[in-house]
């Protein structure tokens, strides 16, 4: 019994390690997003405007494509993107290439 026991112990805490060492890649990824978001936010106020959402657009897209993008993202229509909401269309939103 006790063999059994420390085996599905043994296993327990190997899938809890595992699923730590899976886990990192997200968090680093929510990181980047929360880091990117920091960064557009100019005025540090906790929210994006259009305006500084635009003047950050670090993309290939044009500036009417970045509008819509705002506005999609901009869930409660009040004219900001918090964190939440700038996080359902960045990690959707690709970077400009090196020229």
């Amino acid at each position: 019994m006790r063999m059994i026991l420390s085996a599905m112990l043994g296993l327990t805490l190997g899938t809890i390690a595992a699923a730590g060492v899976w886990a990192e890649p997200a968090e680093k990824d929510s990181d980047a997003v929360a880091a990117q978001f920091q960064k557009l936010d100019a005025d540090k106020d906790g929210k994006v405007s259009k305006a500084e959402f635009i003047a950050g657009n670090e993309t290939e897209q044009s500036e009417e494509q970045a509008v819509a993008k705002f506005m999609k993202g901009d869930k409660d229509k009040d004219g900001h993107l918090t964190l939440a909401e700038y996080r359902t269309i960045a990690e959707k939103t690709p970077e400009k290439q090196p020229e």
